[in-house]
């Protein structure tokens, strides 16, 4: 059954308002029709940043899903160690004798300079080494073939949970282990690039958050968690767009933008939630 409120003259609807008791759900049946319109845009809007936010970031250490490191890459600059870095360094193969694994690691990390640091890149004779017959025993390519290509080899007969995922990753050429022995130096987006993007998103944002600041204040919903939900969205922006820019001074930039990045989008995700309920749930009595 359409609702009643929805038949009734918009003129005759505004005309019963008045400054001391207008809400949201005291609009007419079109305009509150209308507005859900805009806020639903806004909730596709909201759920396609985070999705470009995913899909923009997540591979730049060449590795799946989204880490802090493809942020910090973006807005501060690291170094993405090597995938078969960090498969050594996270005692995979179980197997391999400590002294092996040093001495693979040796090979993928380079020689630190007069700072104790590793080469930004890794080591710049990484395949003019591979197979190096002045290391004995502890030659890459015949440490690769005892340790690693039972399991990572197209050829490989190993059964278990991670067997199919080992062979996609093959090591049994160096035109394979090139491809994850290599370190990646990810740069932090230029100063003029961060620029732009703070003009676009800074004014665009904040005109969001003050609109859906002056919906809020129209709703029915308790003054303590609208001004709860203000405060974090306000804070939170500011965190998010004012950690890009200490971000690219310090790490604890990137851990500011994080977490005022996700408050920000969460509250105003909540908030367009709410909103929407506002419009449509019946009337409080009295």
């Amino acid at each position: 059954m359409p609702d009643a409120e929805c038949r009734m003259p918009s003129s005759a609807k505004l005309s019963a308002m008045t400054d001391a008791n207008f809400q949201l759900r005291s609009l007419p049946c079109t305009a509150r029709l209308g507005l859900t319109g805009f806020l639903l845009v806004l909730m596709g809007g909201l759920a396609a940043s985070v999705a470009y936010i995913y899909n923009h970031y997540s591979n730049r250490d060449e590795q799946p899903k989204l880490t802090v490191t493809d942020i910090a890459g973006a807005y501060h600059g690291v170094t993405a160690p090597a995938p078969f870095i960090k498969a050594l360094q996270r005692n995979h193969p179980e197997k391999m004798a400590a002294k092996e694994r040093e001495a693979l690691l040796a090979w993928l990390q380079g020689p630190k300079d007069a700072k104790g640091q590793f080469p930004a890149g890794g080591n710049p004779l990484l395949f003019e080494e591979y197979d190096n017959i002045d290391a004995g025993e502890f030659n890459p390519l015949d440490l690769i073939a005892k340790n690693c290509i039972e399991c990572h080899s197209k050829k490989s007969a190993a059964t278990g949970p991670d067997a199919d995922k080992a062979r996609a990753i093959p090591l049994d050429q160096w035109e394979d282990v090139k491809k994850v022995a290599f370190s990646k130096q990810l740069s932090p987006t230029p100063t003029r690039v961060l620029i732009i993007s703070t003009h676009a998103h800074a004014l665009a944002l904040g005109t969001l958050g003050i609109a859906l600041t002056g919906l809020l204040l129209l709703s029915r919903w308790p003054r303590g968690l609208v001004s709860v939900l203000i405060l974090l969205m306000g804070l939170g922006l500011l965190a998010d767009i004012g950690g890009w820019w200490i971000a690219q001074r310090s790490m604890a930039g990137v851990y500011i933008l994080l977490i005022g990045g996700g408050v920000f989008n969460s509250c105003t995700g909540l908030t367009l939630v709410l909103l929407i309920a506002d419009l449509w749930l019946p009337k409080r009595r009295g």
